[in-house]
């Protein structure tokens, strides 16, 4: 995966797509990409639902799917995550 390559998310909106079990869900929030001492680059996706906010917090060299144009989500650019690769981890 090329370095930075979570840069250009950096203050747009991101669509956080989960599907487990087949079903999905999305999160959106704004990204923030920045350098974490412990986890290296990271993109920081700060969701804001009406049953609490909380950072998605994604590794660049950990990651390697799909960022793709958030067009149908209402939002910037859209990450697709299968919690089969979370859980896996």
């Amino acid at each position: 995966m090329a370095a930075n390559r979570f840069a250009t998310l950096d203050g747009s909106t991101v669509a956080v797509e989960l599907i487990h079990d087949g079903q999905r869900k999305l999160l959106c929030g704004v990204a923030a990409y920045c350098k974490d001492p412990l986890l290296g680059r990271i993109l920081k996706v700060n969701v804001q639902e009406e049953w609490g906010d909380f950072d998605f917090v994604i590794r660049e060299n950990e990651w390697d799917g799909d960022i793709t144009l958030g067009t149908l989500s209402g939002c910037d650019y859209q990450i697709c995550i299968s919690t089969n690769c979370v859980c896996a981890r």
